[in-house]
């Protein structure tokens, strides 16, 4: 079906937020219409990097906090107009002492296998859950302005001058001090989490700091040496309070996500976690034998983890994979694995006397996915759906695909099916990288989205020219010019109505109703030209910050035709399967809705309630 140039106007002004009962009626109605499309029971995704969340009036320390009460409100308001059922954020473990590039804070280069203190958010310490172990006053130099678009990473966490580690400590002294109920009850629950502990991860990670340089090999074949056991007991009698502080450390940021999780599932959104592919150099230090030798290399500047040992019970590489995913298990309702092909098959290179070979793995393919499936239902029960363990799939066909091709026919290899690869719709064709290409290949459970954090966001795909980096407009054009003739395939839409920006992106968006399972970028949905990482060229890497003031940015981006506008997306999703014609009064509803975002008027849920009188 062909929808014409007039059938959807161009001239759009997306500007009015919806009162508080047109927000009920309008979830309703979004929801009939995700039913008639088959997308009742998918798994539809509003992905956010956490650390540019909102942050509370006055409470702002540099990094956004994922339980804080304005994220809450954020990630509950973008779930309405995106019809989100789950939120997904990115890498959360702890940073390194120091970013590989000066200002480069990247979450792939997090640990892997123990959370980091930025996660803490540090004015809940100062309720009687976390043991009022700090006051206002103790927090009120350490903010920055409310009023920036941009995070501020060295005021938690710069090695000399970040505030998290002060606050941090001040707060375990509190609790080792302080005989007040609240302070006895949080020094309670630390101890029980210390006993909780069935592995000595932490003492190793705690002490790496001190005594990495002076003693690399500590655990280098720890398990058959008595010396090496002996220094090590010494260590920890040394660094005994470094160490249990460094557990205290990770006990309020594992409480505070705890925290997080419960207030979306209760908001109804379940919380995805993002479980990096690398480690840190103090991982490699306390797990040397779980890796291969230095000059074998997966890529990205990481050491490579023994891939043949990855699933055999008793090698160091089982046991730290194990702790890696299982602390994204007991945390998270779901996981996005980083650079999930290399869990199908493996690659890696082993380099020498500067030349680069393909290194032999002797690992069945899907071995290691299997692993990972059966490591979830032992932490989170039989009947957990493993299709809630997602891997990403965005691999260049030197790396990975996903299929066996017989005469230029897709064939889904056995190792995918049953499983949920995650793949972007950013470099789609009429015969690529597109739901219809995936659906007719045999993928029935894949996650697919926009974008990606390190790809060219939409806004400025569809003007072929990103605000920050001028220098890729030909390439950008031939990507756009691909989409735009996918989509008219997919959708019915003429080419001509695609090439106004605004239509292309709304149509890049409606795309992903085609598919059960899908994610929105929040870049894209905020219609932000910046994209989140340049790796490491940019001093904006990781830095948007999302506003206090998100509902009237949102509309705003709306107003100026960018971001993700629901009603208009489902408009065109529905006519692209002639459900105009075959449910006529659904489609209405979804029209008047997308008619009233168009209208002039109020950009918040406040102001909309004032101006139409509503008081429910």
């Amino acid at each position: 079906m062909r929808i014409s140039k007039t059938a959807l106007s161009s001239a759009v002004n997306f500007n009015r937020a919806l009162t508080t009962s047109e927000e009920k009626d309008f979830k309703k109605t979004t929801n009939e219409a995700l039913n008639a499309l088959n997308q009742n029971d998918g798994i539809r995704i509003f992905k956010v990097f956490q650390t540019s969340l909102p942050t509370n009036s006055g409470q702002n320390l540099g990094i956004g906090k994922l339980n804080s009460d304005s994220a809450m409100d954020y990630l509950e308001y973008m779930s309405l107009y995106t019809a989100s059922n789950a939120i997904k954020v990115f890498p959360m473990g702890q940073f390194p002492y120091m970013p590989r590039f000066e200002g480069y804070y990247c979450p792939y280069e997090r640990y892997s296998s123990v959370i980091g203190i930025d996660n803490i958010n540090f004015f809940k310490l100062t309720q009687s859950a976390y043991g009022k172990l700090l006051t206002q006053d103790d927090l009120k130099s350490c903010t920055v302005s409310d009023n920036t678009s941009w995070v501020d990473y060295e005021n938690e966490l710069d090695y000399k001058r970040g505030v998290d580690i002060k606050l941090l400590f001040k707060a375990y002294r509190n609790m080792q001090t302080q005989n007040t109920l609240e302070a006895r009850k949080i020094r309670h629950e630390f101890e029980n989490y210390k006993s909780s502990l069935t592995s000595d991860t932490l003492d190793r990670l705690a002490i790496a700091p001190f005594v990495k340089n002076r003693d690399r090999d500590l655990f280098q074949d720890f398990n058959q040496s008595r010396e090496k056991k002996r220094r090590f007991k010494c260590y920890k009698k040394t660094y005994k309070n470094e160490i249990d502080f460094y557990k205290f450390g990770k006990f309020l940021a594992l409480k505070n996500l705890q925290e997080a999780k419960q207030g979306l599932n209760k908001r109804g959104l379940e919380l995805y976690g993002d479980c990096p592919i690398g480690f840190s150099d103090d991982e490699v230090f306390a797990f040397p034998n779980a890796f291969y030798p230095e000059n074998i290399t997966p890529g990205w500047g990481f050491r490579a983890i023994n891939y043949d040992e990855i699933t055999k019970e008793g090698t160091e590489a089982n046991r730290l994979f194990r702790e890696k995913i299982s602390w994204h298990l007991e945390n998270f309702d779901g996981i996005r694995f980083d650079v999930g092909w290399q869990y199908f098959k493996p690659k890696v290179f082993e380099f020498e006397n500067d030349k680069k070979y393909n290194y032999q793995i002797n690992v069945n393919e899907g071995e290691i996915v299997d692993f990972i499936e059966r490591t979830a239902k032992e932490i989170k029960g039989s009947d957990y759906d493993t299709k809630k363990l997602m891997y990403e799939c965005d691999a260049g066909p030197e790396d990975f695909t996903m299929f066996n091709w017989q005469n230029r026919t897709p064939v889904l290899k056995s190792s995918i099916k049953g499983r949920t690869p995650v793949i972007t719709t950013v470099y789609e064709s009429t015969t690529w990288g597109n739901p219809r290409f995936y659906s007719a290949a045999g993928v029935k459970d894949y996650m697919i989205g926009t974008n990606n954090h390190d790809s060219t966001p939409l806004g400025a795909l569809s003007q072929d020219k990103e605000d920050d980096k001028g220098n890729e407009v030909v390439e950008l054009e031939n990507i756009r010019k691909n989409n735009v003739k996918a989509l008219h395939q997919s959708l019915g839409l003429s080419e001509d109505w695609l090439s106004v920006p605004e239509n292309f992106v709304q149509a890049k968006f409606a795309e992903l109703f085609q598919a059960k399972n899908h994610f929105v970028f929040f870049n894209d949905v905020m219609g932000n030209k910046n994209r989140l990482d340049h790796e490491g060229t940019s001093a904006k890497d990781y830095r948007l910050k999302i506003n206090d003031s998100f509902e009237e940015e949102y509309h705003s981006a709306l107003q100026n035709n960018q971001g993700f506008n629901l009603a208009q997306s489902l408009k065109i999703a529905m006519k692209a399967q002639a459900l105009d014609k075959t449910n006529p009064e659904l489609y209405a509803k979804i029209c008047k809705y997308s008619a009233i975002l168009r209208e002039n008027g109020p950009k918040t849920r406040q102001e909309a309630d004032l101006k139409f009188n509503c008081t429910v």
